[in-house]
């Protein structure tokens, strides 16, 4: 009983309201008519229209961080996945008045392995011409265009803190709109107030992966620089290609820790990133998971 009420209230507007309004049946019937003329492919429709409207029409309710048409919801969170890349109103002369969203969905790892890469879909939503005013307002909102409330992360988006500003490491591109790619060349955007938190998030990480690694180097480094001698009632008894190659494992791993403080110290100091560190990183990590797998081939064979 109670997991049926739960689904019905997932069906059912929350009470924050941002616009609403009701698309006529032969309003309806022109918007199905030009999103099925609409070439195939991507971008994707996120709500493709199906069907023909009731007798009373469409009902399309607009909330802060929601869209519903004819029932059918879609999740549009300030800072989460999908992301609104741009909002516009869409007029043309053949076809209904839409508002059109451009969303992302952001790469991830797959369980498999691998990388799916981001993808992009678009939400468009017919307008009468009675409330092109409140389809001004969803557009502003969905544009970030209205201040939004802080959090650890993130400013108000509103310009009025300098730390809110997110520049692309790319083409330089800056806005103090809440964006995770640049709108001129599609590189990745991140604000100083952001870079400063995960720089300080990062700290952290990185000291474990030191203070772990640095003790096991304490404690083994005297038998793997000695391999086959008694030191402390113990001994490494590989050879000393294996013991060189553990000692390597052993030592990239503590200069990628070492790394991952040194590089979120200084994001966190200046609130900016650098490519080439970060790429330095990755190359570290790249080399790090190529011993770990040489390792146990040697050890192995």
């Amino acid at each position: 009983m109670l997991s049926g009420l739960l689904s019905w209230m997932k069906r059912k507007p929350g009470k924050k309201i941002l616009a609403r309004w009701r698309v006529e049946p032969d309003l309806w019937r022109q918007f199905v008519a030009s999103e099925g003329q609409r070439a195939e492919g991507p971008p994707y429709s996120e709500l493709p229209p199906n069907g023909d409207a009731p007798p009373d029409g469409v009902e399309v309710v607009v909330e802060p961080y929601a869209l519903w048409i004819g029932g059918r919801r879609v999740s549009l969170p300030l800072r989460g996945s999908p992301e609104v890349l741009s909002a516009a109103l869409e007029e043309t002369a053949h076809a209904p008045t839409t508002i059109e969203l451009r969303l992302k969905y952001p790469a991830y790892a797959r369980s498999s392995g691998g990388l799916q890469p981001a993808r992009y879909t678009r939400l468009a939503v017919p307008v009468p011409r009675s409330s092109w005013r409140e389809s001004k307002t969803v557009v502003a909102h969905f544009n970030r265009d209205v201040p939004s409330e802080p959090d650890f992360f993130h400013g108000r988006g509103d310009g009025s803190d300098a730390q809110d500003v997110s520049r692309c490491w790319s083409c330089g591109h800056e806005t103090h709109k809440y964006r995770s790619e640049c709108e001129r060349c599609g590189a990745s955007l991140q604000s100083r107030r952001w870079s400063r938190r995960f720089g300080l998030m990062m700290i952290p990480c990185g000291l474990i992966i030191t203070g772990l690694m640095g003790t096991v180097l304490y404690r083994t480094l005297p038998m793997l620089l000695r391999p086959g001698v008694q030191i402390d009632g113990r001994a490494f008894n590989g050879s000393g290609a294996t013991a060189a190659l553990v000692l390597a494992v052993f030592i990239a791993v503590f200069a990628f820790g070492a790394g991952i403080v040194l590089y979120g110290a200084w994001q966190a100091a200046t609130g900016r990133r650098s490519l080439r560190l970060a790429s330095a990183l990755v190359m570290l990590f790249g080399g790090l998971l190529t011993l770990a797998t040489v390792v146990p081939w040697w050890l192995g064979r």
